[in-house]
């Protein structure tokens, strides 16, 4: 670079200028809107800078970008995209009101009545019990059979992966009808009648 003042006087420098033309990105990516705010790191060449919902100085905050996929540039003399899937906890689990009453004497099939999800997937896990079954594992409102005399506990799990799913438990009582003694045979003294 040279130059002339208007006095006439002149002068020289020089300086190099590089431009980045290929920048590349890191892997798309989803995360949990529970996690902590993280270091945006993986674009080449080092040293750019990243942009987009969520984010401020390097770092992308879940909860601040909230559910859903966000597109974050990354700038390096030239540019690319990458995008970041946030996912929202599922939905608080409830397995319903044990069943371990009078209503279950003698039976061997309840149906479960567990919450709906509003966010994420239900299933059905038998945590404690032998020799049960669940009519439909995925269904809130499942059949579940089991055998007279035992106790189960079962499990309900919603699930919205990468974060922490949500669980709940129900017992259930499969109560044994009392068998009747037998009538033991009636000694009669002399003079009684019947």
């Amino acid at each position: 670079y040279s130059y002339t003042t208007a006095a006439g006087c002149s002068g020289s420098c020089t300086f190099t200028i590089t431009v980045n033309t290929s920048v590349s990105c890191p892997a798309n990516s989803t995360v949990c809107i529970s996690e902590p705010a993280f270091t945006l790191s993986g674009g080449s060449p080092a040293g750019g800078t990243y942009s987009g919902s969520g984010v401020s100085s390097g770092l992308f905050n879940p909860a601040m970008a909230g559910a859903g996929t966000h597109i974050i540039t990354y700038t390096n003399g030239g540019s690319c995209t990458f995008s970041i899937t946030v996912t929202a906890l599922p939905t608080p689990a409830n397995a319903g009101a044990d069943q371990t009453n009078e209503a279950t004497c003698g039976q061997t099939q309840v149906t479960l009545a567990a919450n709906t999800p509003t966010v994420g997937t239900g299933a059905w896990s038998i945590v404690t019990g032998t020799g049960g079954s669940f009519g439909n594992a995925t269904s809130l409102t499942s059949s579940f059979s089991g055998t007279a005399g035992n106790t189960y506990t079962l499990r309900w799990t919603i699930s919205n992966s990468p974060c922490v799913a949500s669980t709940d438990n129900v017992i259930i009582t499969f109560n044994r009808n009392p068998t009747p003694r037998s009538a033991e045979p009636r000694v009669g003294k002399a003079g009684d009648r019947g």
